[in-house]
């Protein structure tokens, strides 16, 4: 299980939903096909991007089955299977291995607030229950948990514990795991996709970056630049990437902002519909007009 390696942009897809809620199939067909003809590197289902914690279990389940069978093992998929209820949990994850799902991704349970031991305790005991290798996801802000240092270095050891995705947002707190694993092999992914340059740049493994749902290949162009230690095309393409972010993600300009921009840039594309599960609503015309317009200024309808 331990044998997953994974590096590059790895796109936290959106869940495209009809009107009623219910898992749109020809919309997750036809992003999953957009995002590997722009070059991603993995593709992470249900995390909070994908609405995760807002959708029911057979939507969840039905959107896993189609990008699994469409993807086809041309790239890792990973899903998030982050619930409060640890059999919830391990039932989802037994479901992931049987449709091919390359590893899982966890937050550890959220509302009832833990503490580092039982932060550890949890993660081992998921870890040793579980059939496919486990990504940890550091996510403060939804749910309340910040991981230390000390207890992400205690996790690694465990074989099927392979990486940690990080949305703190906070790059002092990076550099610090960067320092610890600089002679491990152990994925360290950031989330915030403004600091994708930097994290590869200092030896990251690459980033979860929500933006590519729209334009993969400016997330794997950034990528690669940062790669090569390329500063002119980073500064360019770092540009682009928070243009992309004020257009797109301050939409609306709540917590939900990123789902909702994502889904209307998409649904303008001709991707998938703008339905978000509730109680999200969809943007209104004047942020729909301004979507539109960064996507026309950037040639993407033209594409």
């Amino acid at each position: 299980m331990s044998q997953l390696k994974l590096k590059g942009i790895i796109t936290p897809l959106v869940t495209p939903l009809q009107e009623n809620g219910e898992h749109d199939e020809e919309g997750s067909v036809k992003l999953v096909n957009h995002l590997l003809k722009g070059g991603v590197h993995g593709l992470f289902l249900l995390g909070t991007t994908g609405e995760g914690p807002s959708l029911s279990p057979v939507v969840q389940r039905e959107f896993i089955k189609t990008v699994t069978a469409q993807v086809n093992g041309k790239v890792p998929v990973l899903v998030a299977i982050s619930n409060p209820c640890y059999s919830q949990s391990l039932s989802l994850a037994k479901y992931c291995s049987d449709q091919g799902v390359s590893g899982v991704v966890s937050t550890a349970p959220y509302y009832f607030p833990l503490n580092s031991s039982e932060v550890k305790n949890y993660f081992l005991k998921l870890a040793n229950d579980l059939c496919l290798p486990l990504l940890m996801y550091n996510m403060p802000g939804m749910t309340k948990i910040h991981y230390d240092v000390e207890t992400i270095v205690s996790l690694a050891k465990h074989d099927n514990i392979i990486g940690l995705k990080d949305s703190s947002g906070d790059m002092g707190y990076f550099h610090q795991l960067l320092n610890a694993f600089q002679e491990k092999d152990f994925m360290l992914a950031e989330g915030p996709e403004e600091l994708l340059a930097e994290t590869v740049m200092f030896g990251g493994d690459g980033s979860v970056c929500g933006g590519a749902n729209v334009m993969p290949e400016l997330y794997v162009k950034l990528f690669n630049a940062s790669q090569a230690g390329d500063v002119t095309q980073i500064r360019q393409l770092h540009r682009k990437v928070l243009e992309l972010g004020d257009a797109i993600f301050s939409s609306g300009g709540y917590g939900s902002s990123v789902i909702r921009g994502l889904k209307c840039a998409l649904s303008i594309m001709g991707i998938c519909e703008e339905h978000v599960a509730p109680p999200f609503q969809k943007l209104d015309k004047r942020e729909k007009q301004q979507i539109h317009g960064f996507l026309q200024n950037n040639g993407v309808l033209n594409s």
